[in-house]
């Protein structure tokens, strides 16, 4: 990283007040991307890439909007995301899609009443309503597919993506909660 960094100071691409600002988002791009080809990789060994890739862009949408638990250490989350991930595939692959879909309808409707986790102190009420009024709208579009898939009686594997995403951002969700309630008490 200190190589990288150097090579952007010298050439004048970055300035030495933003060092380390510049620092901390390469270490996130690269954090990201890992967990990222960690769960292509396990999408790929288990033969379901076409889930694993909708899992990871709805996953993304949600979660960049709804907040939820985060690990304490960087290679803790590289490790237990496709960890869990892999779990959470194995355990919902055994339900038949019409139960997977009212699951996620369940979830789905709780959802839309939940008030995203504030994860960073310094994002502005602006900012915080405008991310619970696109999970909103982007919670409804969920909603939406998943009744005309159980009208329909459509069992896309986009829609288990989804739906996988949304069942595992609901997860995350709910440990924060419970560690933040956790922190309340004691």
């Amino acid at each position: 990283m200190d190589i990288i960094m150097n090579y952007l100071l010298n050439n004048n691409y970055i300035t030495k007040n933003n060092k380390n600002f510049i620092k901390y988002g390469i270490e996130v791009f690269i954090l990201n991307n890992l967990s990222i080809m960690s769960i292509l990789l396990v999408s790929f060994v288990t033969n379901k890439i076409i889930i694993g890739i909708s899992f990871i862009i709805n996953f993304i949408v949600i979660r960049t909007n709804l907040g939820g638990f985060h690990c304490k250490k960087p290679l803790n989350c590289i490790l237990m995301f496709p960890l869990l991930y892999f779990n959470l595939i194995y355990i919902l692959k055994a339900l038949h899609i019409d139960v997977l879909i009212l699951f996620s309808l369940i979830i789905l409707n709780v959802m839309l009443f939940l008030k995203p986790i504030k994860n960073n102190c310094y994002l502005k009420e602006y900012d915080y309503i405008r991310c619970k009024n696109f999970l909103n709208m982007i919670l409804i579009f969920y909603i939406l597919i998943n009744v005309y898939s159980l009208i329909w009686t459509s069992n896309v594997l986009i829609l288990r993506g989804i739906d996988y995403a949304v069942i595992f951002s609901f997860f995350l969700y709910c440990i924060e909660l419970i560690i933040k309630s956790g922190s309340k008490v004691f």
